[in-house]
């Protein structure tokens, strides 16, 4: 039944299908808990910083340590101000998406999904500020922290539209095998930051200067 699910969620072509059969799979790995983030939720685009915190607390800590707001400072790159941490935490909990125990912050909801529609006044923003933390990181992280690829070719409307299709089915099965691995062998936060833009059209298009 894996490989069934796996190729309608290829061949969807709906959204509520792709995240219908997104669901399936997610079961089959033991993810069933898979929640996709209210609309009364997107608030945390408008700060880059928002989803890192959600994820760290997921990271596995060293003996005698506490995922407080110490903690998150001392580990999340780049380093913020301890009163901006404190400040976003104080955000998340009383949005109901993290909570406090003995062992410190932990996410409410373990997984989070954002819908393929999902629209909001802050995503522009959003994606910018993940195009800035990539630039930073292929100027500071060493090769072996960071992977790098780009392709340019020329395709079809269609081979543009099919690629935006394949970029967010690929998104989906890759965090679905992440997070299929052991919690207390988790010590790395990573985002992957996918991009596909036009750099030329021969139909007419709005134009901008770089």
């Amino acid at each position: 039944m894996f490989f069934y699910d796996m190729v309608q969620y290829n061949q969807a072509k709906k959204a509520d299908e792709r995240d219908f059969f997104f669901r399936k799979l997610a079961q089959h790995l033991h993810l069933s808990n898979v929640k996709t983030i209210d609309p009364i939720h997107h608030f945390i685009f408008s700060k880059w910083y928002f989803f890192p915190i959600l994820e760290i607390v997921r990271m596995r800590i060293r003996r005698g340590e506490v995922k407080d707001e110490l903690w998150i400072q001392k580990y999340l790159r780049p380093e913020l101000e301890l009163s901006v941490i404190k400040e976003a935490i104080a955000i998340l909990t009383k949005a109901g998406l993290l909570k406090r125990t003995s062992q410190g912050y932990v996410r409410k909801d373990p997984l989070l999904s954002i819908s393929d529609d999902a629209d909001s006044p802050h995503l522009l923003e959003f994606y910018r500020s993940y195009c800035r933390l990539a630039s930073r990181s292929l100027l500071i992280d060493p090769e072996i922290s960071r992977a790098f690829s780009v392709l340019t070719v020329a395709i079809s409307r269609q081979g543009f539209e099919k690629a935006k299709e394949e970029i967010v089915a690929f998104a989906k099965r890759l965090h679905m095998i992440l997070e299929n691995e052991a919690p207390e062998n988790r010590e790395i936060l990573a985002t992957l930051n996918i991009q596909l833009f036009q750099l030329a059209s021969l139909q007419k298009q709005a134009s901008f200067s770089v």
